[in-house]
């Protein structure tokens, strides 16, 4: 089983009482990842209305670029909204979501991804090995990678801020 090593904790983006374009967030959540070679699996989706109206929105994705044979780059993404559909009157008649948006991110390194390393019951020896190749021989790589997954994680943050300040409608 691959060795999971977490980058910081996790990062939560929170917005309430906006109303934006749901389907394009979700657009521009996916062509982010997508444009810089990260593949996305969706894990989980549901959706519901309430008994208010309320449409409740929860996703997870797991999202990940293959470094090297040993490593993946990887972002746990959980997305929940609660929001009701609304019509906006400008030029054009357009309907937007409004309520509340929570996207988390969970940054980590996956090692030992094709399990060459696997760590049988008796496998002390092997155990020690991967250990002793990971800090020793595979620290600058390591250190390297974290560093290219947290500017990652930093941009698209960054852009999932902005995206919620200036594609609001008002």
């Amino acid at each position: 089983m691959p060795q999971k090593d977490y980058i910081g904790s996790k990062i939560v983006v929170k917005q309430k009482l906006l109303t934006i374009d749901m389907d394009e967030l979700y657009k521009m959540l996916r062509t982010w990842f997508e444009d810089r070679n990260y593949e996305i699996v969706e894990k989980d989706f549901q959706e519901h209305i309430d008994e208010k109206g309320i449409r409740h929105t929860y996703f997870k994705w797991v999202i990940s670029r293959k470094a090297d044979n040993y490593t993946k780059l990887t972002i746990d993404l959980e997305f929940n909204s609660a929001t009701k559909d609304v019509v906006i009157e400008k030029e054009t008649k357009t309907i937007a979501q409004r309520g509340s948006v929570e996207v988390s991110f969970r940054p980590y390194l996956l090692k030992d991804i094709e399990e060459e390393w696997r760590i049988r019951e008796k496998g002390v020896v092997r155990k020690f090995l991967r250990e002793l190749y990971d800090k020793v021989f595979g620290s600058d790589k390591f250190e390297s990678y974290t560093k290219k997954l947290e500017s990652d994680m930093q941009a698209v943050i960054a852009d999932v801020k902005t995206f919620l300040r200036i594609r609001r409608f008002e």
